[in-house]
């Protein structure tokens, strides 16, 4: 089942709708409500196809209801009771530390501040030992990660588990600042996760770029493509050959920089979440992000 799952992915991320496959995804779907096949299934799997039915708009509430039970059940296999369920004292950390906004115990997730230069993604392990080591912080960023596992590991199992990413629910880009969701609970992390595959997750950004762009709500659609460079820097462009990426214009400010440089404020939703996606399709619409010129 999970090689049908990850071509059933694999297809999506290519926006084909094979209808063969899409009645083989159907038919593996309905053998979730057999309770021995259903105790067999990864949450691997749960999530690749919920992604690809919510895709193909073919996910019922039946087999969402049914998902959601698989994975709280997946979830109590793993959890140890051993472990405090208390949230550690909200600190007042530095403007470049992050810190805890809140939390909805009930849900199993906290909210994290991210500050600047701080990632998400653990870096490679030569990269991971000069950030523990106090150098070069300014070149690989801090790991967000391991902030998550000194100040939460010790109250929740999930945030020192290395195969669940610590509890984080998504990306943020390094010099991105904003709220991350993390998971404090195994039932908190998979059923937020099936969220976020199901797209019942709406993510907001405020940006500001270079002069005036178009008033009114607009949905920018080019592919993505994403590479590394000589420096080591992560680069994403427009390319033909590239990922889906939908990035929706809500509203647009039209403000004057310090020299009188046109600027603009701008809300952003997303509908994809691509690395540097909103970087990448302001540049390729000629209003670079302040302070980037290039993506």
């Amino acid at each position: 089942m999970q090689g049908l799952a990850n071509v059933a992915w694999a297809f999506t991320e290519l926006q084909s709708q094979d209808s063969m496959l899409r009645s083989l995804l159907q038919a593996a779907v309905q053998r979730f409500f057999d309770s021995n096949v259903a105790q067999e299934v990864s949450v691997k799997a749960v999530m690749s196809f919920s992604y690809a039915l919510t895709t193909w708009q073919c996910l019922t509430p039946q087999v969402l209801e049914r998902m959601e039970g698989i994975l709280v059940a997946a979830a109590a296999r793993m959890e140890d009771d051993s472990i405090s369920d208390a949230l550690p004292t909200a600190f007042k950390a530095a403007a470049s530390e992050p810190c805890i906004l809140g939390q909805a115990r009930d849900l199993g997730l906290v909210a994290l501040w991210k500050p600047p230069n701080w990632t998400v993604s653990l870096p490679d392990e030569d990269e991971l030992e000069n950030v523990q080591q106090g150098s070069n912080d300014q070149d690989t960023g801090r790991p967000l990660p391991l902030w998550v596992k000194e100040h939460l590991g010790r109250s929740y199992q999930v945030c020192r588990d290395p195969s669940h990413q610590y509890g984080l629910l998504h990306r943020l880009d390094r010099n991105t600042s904003g709220a991350v969701l993390c998971a404090t609970s195994y039932k908190g992390l998979y059923l937020s996760k099936l969220q976020f595959a199901t797209r019942q997750v709406v993510k907001i950004y405020w940006a500001l770029c270079h002069g005036h762009m178009v008033l009114g709500p607009t949905m920018l659609e080019a592919p993505l493509c994403g590479s590394r460079q000589a420096d080591g820097s992560f680069r994403t462009s427009v390319e033909s050959h590239g990922r889906t990426a939908r990035t929706e214009i809500l509203q647009v400010l039209h403000l004057l920089g310090p020299c009188h440089e046109p600027v603009s404020l701008v809300e952003v939703k997303l509908h994809t979440g691509r690395q540097h996606q909103i970087r990448a399709h302001f540049s390729f619409v000629g209003h670079p992000l302040v302070p980037w010129r290039r993506c």
